[in-house]
């Protein structure tokens, strides 16, 4: 039965030497990871998740402003990997009144933001990290992002909340 012996995932090779620092709550049994997302959405500040540029999630996180309006990033590691998790099973993210991405060419930036804002600040995300995740979670990346290209974006979102502590 669920909740004794070994997870699923145990059993799947995970990368060797990578670090997943705060993102190792992605081993949260289910019923956590669905608490946390119920959670995340009822508090999700959709401004920053839908904007369309990685340059624009940048300059946002970097400034704490949209259009010169502040906004609220959700910064628990736990609700970014059910978001993570949510966007991956589903293809969106919402309450069925407001989802994001708002079309589907939006998913790889959301998982990114997702996956850097879970992360550790001084800890890289590299496409293992992605993998590790990926696998723990028991899920898989469209087949049109891959594991390179959303570390890279993730990573760039893990440097710009960085920067953004950094300057407080």
């Amino acid at each position: 039965s669920e909740g004794r012996g070994s997870p699923s995932w145990s059993h799947d090779t995970l990368p060797e030497d990578v670090k997943l620092g705060r993102l190792s709550v992605a081993r949260a049994p289910a019923h956590v990871l669905d608490k946390a997302l119920i959670e995340a959405i009822s508090t999700m500040d959709f401004a920053l998740y839908n904007l369309t540029s990685l340059s624009d999630v940048l300059a946002a996180i970097k400034s704490g402003t949209i259009s010169g309006e502040t906004f609220t990033r959700v910064d628990s590691p736990l609700q970014n990997l059910a978001l993570y998790k949510d966007l991956l099973t589903n293809g969106w993210v919402g309450d069925g009144t407001t989802k994001v991405p708002a079309n589907p060419s939006g998913t790889e930036l959301l998982l990114a933001v997702f996956l850097g804002s879970a992360a550790d600040k001084t800890i890289p995300i590299t496409a293992d990290t992605v993998t590790a995740v990926d696998t723990i979670l028991q899920v898989s990346l469209p087949n049109n992002v891959t594991a390179a290209k959303l570390a890279a974006d993730a990573d760039a979102v893990r440097l710009a909340i960085l920067a953004a502590h950094e300057g407080e």
